[in-house]
């Protein structure tokens, strides 16, 4: 069994018994450092369980996801690409392997990935915005409106806007908002700017994009306003995870 999560753990094997079991020792005091978390905890318990279980799915995507964390990205790549071996419906993994493409700067095979994963399982609001982006970047910007309003549809179902969380549909209208005024229709854009900032107004790359249409639009005081505001947020954004690791 192998027990992932944001708590520092210690892994060991059982020194005595069923000597295919992994325990993991959950610290149950006060809150850790960053300094104190342990990846490599959790990567040795994965892959001991692997080798007694190749085909054990959990161990390799969490596997998968450490070694993502810790830069291992080809790595990562791996052992994401044998989980489709042994699973090719497993809509998630497609979403896993296309981050780790994405951060590999290899955008064409992660776009790929995560329209595998929305075949296998359409209604997904996250793999839509990372589509989305993913054509953005490589300048298909009219397919990636497309996707972008896709994922906004989704909202209008209560239980899967609670899934997924507002911030992601805040971001799809920043994203679509900045879009549409760079394809020149501001009056849209700046209304999809506006619902965004009624669902998540602290949201810093809000914000941003907010400049940049601004800025495009030749408001050059509001957009210096609203870059200030995402730098602000985004000092007050690491402010507070430094406190939480201590």
């Amino acid at each position: 069994v192998v027990f992932h999560g944001c708590i520092t753990h210690r892994v060991r094997r059982v020194a005595a018994g069923c000597r295919s079991v992994i325990v993991a020792e959950f610290w149950l005091g006060l809150p850790c450092s960053g300094d104190e978390v342990r990846p490599v905890d959790t990567e040795e318990a994965a892959r001991q369980v692997l080798e007694l279980d190749s085909s054990c799915m959990e161990a390799r995507l969490i596997l998968g996801e450490v070694l993502e964390s810790i830069g291992d990205l080809e790595g990562a790549v791996e052992v994401f690409r044998g989980a489709i071996r042994i699973d090719p419906t497993n809509a998630d993994t497609y979403r896993k392997l296309a981050l780790a493409l994405e951060a590999q700067g290899k955008l064409a095979d992660a776009t790929l990935c995560l329209r595998k994963s929305l075949h296998i399982n359409p209604a997904q609001p996250a793999v839509l915005k990372s589509l989305g982006n993913a054509l953005l970047a490589q300048g298909r910007a009219g397919t990636a409106e497309d996707y972008f309003r896709k994922c906004l549809r989704l909202r209008h179902n209560a239980s899967m806007a609670e899934q997924a969380g507002s911030e992601i549909f805040a971001s799809v209208h920043s994203s679509l908002g900045y879009l549409l005024c760079r394809r020149g229709n501001p009056k849209e854009g700046m209304r999809h700017f506006q619902t965004a900032l009624e669902i998540e107004p602290l949201l810093p790359d809000l914000h941003f994009n907010m400049g940049l249409a601004l800025q495009e639009m030749g408001d050059g005081a509001s957009a210096e306003e609203s870059f200030q505001m995402a730098v602000m947020l985004k000092e007050e954004s690491s402010e507070e995870s430094t406190e939480e690791d201590f």
